[in-house]
């Protein structure tokens, strides 16, 4: 689907560690682990998918963050044309 709509997702490693260890157990290994990046990827990265086409998951303050990075495409006839 990113591929498809030209947006890239970048995970940073810190973030990603954070992402294994909620949503690691060693009762229950990584069963849960779905629903972490539901809860914290999937739902922020859709709510600010108009606004670029690239986003940055990082770690601030021990909480996941999804931040958009690049430029938003503009719909146009002009493939150099972006949103500012």
């Amino acid at each position: 689907t990113l591929k498809r709509w030209n947006k890239t997702v970048t995970i940073e490693p810190d973030a990603l560690e954070k992402l294994v260890t909620d949503g690691y157990s060693l009762a229950y290994g990584a069963r849960f682990l779905k629903r972490v990046i539901d809860d914290r990827i999937k739902l922020p990265l859709s709510q600010r998918w108009k606004e670029a086409n690239s986003f940055r998951v990082t770690l601030s303050n021990d909480q996941i963050e999804v931040e958009a990075v690049g430029p938003r495409l503009v719909a146009s006839s002009d493939p150099d044309a972006i949103a500012v």
